[in-house]
């Protein structure tokens, strides 16, 4: 009788020390739709890709501050690319939101 509880207390302590990181939630924030658009939308407004003066090292450099602006990280980008290559409606509603900021930014630039 007595193995068997010491089997079932083992398993039990076991099972309590598991608990925590079954549940664990993932500390990296999701960026909305709407807000990763407005991160592209500047970061394309202030960084010149065909500007021989705005090298890799200055782009990524701009984009860490532009993300902390933003209230966040650059692994919560690589965490949001993630969730949206897994839900592809993500991506359809970051573009809408893109396009329609675009028309928006045209239509006051002229």
């Amino acid at each position: 009788m007595n193995t068997n509880y010491i089997s079932i207390y083992k398993i039990l302590v076991i099972i309590l020390l598991l608990i925590p990181g079954c549940g664990r939630e993932n500390t990296y924030k999701i960026i909305t739709p709407a807000k990763l658009s407005d991160i592209y939308l500047e970061l394309n407004t202030e960084v010149n890709p065909t500007s021989d003066s705005s090298s890799a090292k200055e782009t990524d450099y701009y984009f860490s501050g532009l993300l902390k602006k933003y209230g966040f990280t650059e692994n919560d980008f690589k965490f949001t690319i993630e969730v949206y290559n897994q839900d592809i409606t993500k991506w359809k509603e970051f573009y809408e939101n893109l396009i329609i900021k675009l028309e928006k930014a045209y239509t006051t630039s002229y």
